[in-house]
């Protein structure tokens, strides 16, 4: 890894939960262990009772600030937290998700690199309920019409983006349930250049009551009504298939797109090596 300048840009991470006790720990864990030296860390607990509370009391002299009271759902609680957050970056880390070892190291020599970007992602591992590896979650080189045209590659707790920009385009849609990283994602990357950091940095929990395994139906939806805004298509009523075919189409045509995925050799070893805290 390259070295970076001794002024390291403020990173806050936001960590929403409701609970999640059972994973609670490792993901707080994760963050903290980073020993990145200018690191702000909320967590905002929706009134757990599950024993989540005395998890997050555990690690409080660490913990920047967080809350534990009934909230608006997972959209309203990362919003609160970035109202709360001070940093040159922002990002968010479900708390049955991780962070991978050195990940935030890597975020700041990106910025500090191409500090004109708005949106900075690496890849993910995904990973059962218990942390087995399944497979590597790999991004490709992305502009918006790489994202939005090609595929739905969004590795949301390996995405970090500059707290300018989300300002800029208008913060967390609360009204969202399932598409919140995709609203917030898009929009920046439609307007502002992004950066691919060609690591692991986060990983994603394949666990039971995870939202992509209970509310596909409800994502879609919302997805669809994300392409409809951002693409001006008028067709309110159009479905999500549909949708996905129009794409295609301007897919075909769509500047600077290249819808290639790099391709990476994982081992066992690499990934026990990145996981440990």
């Amino acid at each position: 890894m390259k070295s970076i300048d001794e002024n390291f840009p403020r990173i806050s991470i936001v960590t929403p939960s409701f609970n999640q006790a059972v994973y609670l720990e490792k993901c707080i864990k994760s963050v903290l262990t980073q020993n990145y030296p200018n690191l702000e860390y909320i967590v905002m607990d929706g009134g757990s009772t599950d024993g989540s509370v005395e998890i997050i009391k555990r690690y409080e002299p660490y913990i920047t600030y967080w809350q534990s009271q009934p909230d608006g759902g997972q959209a309203a609680a990362i919003g609160e937290g970035f109202e709360r957050s001070t940093g040159t970056l922002l990002s968010w880390i479900n708390s049955d998700d991780f962070l991978c070892k050195g990940a935030l190291f890597r975020v700041a020599e990106a910025y500090q690199e191409n500090p004109s970007s708005g949106l900075f992602f690496g890849n993910s591992f995904w990973v059962d309920h218990v942390e087995n590896f399944k497979y590597p979650l790999i991004s490709s080189s992305m502009s918006y019409e790489d994202w939005i045209y090609q595929t739905y590659s969004v590795f949301q707790g390996s995405v970090f983006f500059s707290h300018d920009t989300y300002l800029k385009v208008g913060g967390i849609n609360t009204n969202l349930v399932y598409a919140i990283e995709y609203d917030i994602f898009f929009k920046i990357a439609k307007i502002f250049p992004t950066t691919y950091i060609p690591h692991f940095l986060a990983c994603f929990r394949d666990q039971p009551q995870s939202k992509s395994n209970n509310i596909r139906s409800i994502g879609k939806e919302e997805i669809r009504r994300l392409i409809l805004e951002l693409e001006n298509i008028d067709v309110q009523k159009l479905p999500y298939k549909i949708v996905r075919l129009l794409l295609v189409n301007r897919r075909r045509v769509a500047k600077g797109f290249s819808g290639i995925n790099l391709k990476m050799k994982i081992n066992q070893k690499m990934f026990d090596e990145l996981i440990r805290i």
